[in-house]
């Protein structure tokens, strides 16, 4: 009853939700560096992602800001990468990849690439990125890839693997036939 309740000691209690479990939980949230030079598409992402991941923390900076010394409000967990809209995004996304693997090494990256360039998701591959994501992919599988790269996962375009791999070995000889009364093959 009433009685047998209020007689019990304060330890057997759970204790009180606060402020230092709030603050507990939102340091213990993975926190993604979302590097992107200002575009329409980041800014939805970093209001985005959080509604389609609770409990995810999200910060956005640009590449310069980083390459000037500026730091990620934490260390971050992953770090998507959104490159430059330009007729020739390579430059700069390498530029960027290396940026992210100087100033923040062993941080999974994720590129978000608009369009299907197997040559540019190879380049990312190549430069280190763990997952090549498309611009035009719903908002849950973009959460669901950054997901996986959290957890160790490798998500790219098996063309891009294929050419991030490089050019596949030249076949092993083969065997001359064998001749059906058991003799050796002719002397070339």
């Amino acid at each position: 009853g009433i009685a047998a309740d209020a007689a019990a000691e304060p330890r057997d209690l759970p204790p009180p939700a606060g402020r230092a479990d709030a603050a507990a939980a939102a340091a213990a949230a993975p926190l993604l560096l979302l590097l992107d030079r200002g575009t329409l598409l980041g800014e939805c992402l970093a209001r985005a992602l959080p509604g389609e991941w609770p409990g995810l923390r999200v910060a956005a900076l640009d590449p310069d800001a980083l390459r000037r010394g500026r730091n990620p409000p934490g260390p971050p967990d992953a770090c998507l990468l959104l490159p430059a809209p330009s007729p020739d995004p390579a430059p700069l996304l390498a530029g960027d990849l290396g940026l992210l693997a100087a100033r923040l090494p062993g941080v999974p990256v994720a590129v978000v690439v608009a369009g299907d360039d197997p040559a540019l998701a190879a380049l990312a591959a190549r430069r280190g990125a763990r997952a090549v994501l498309p611009a035009g992919a719903p908002l849950r599988l973009l959460a669901q890839g950054l997901r996986f790269v959290l957890l160790g996962g490798t998500a790219l375009p098996a063309a891009a693997a294929a050419v991030a791999a490089g050019p596949a070995p030249p076949p092993a000889p083969r065997p001359p036939p064998a001749d059906p009364e058991g003799r050796a093959p002719w002397p070339g």
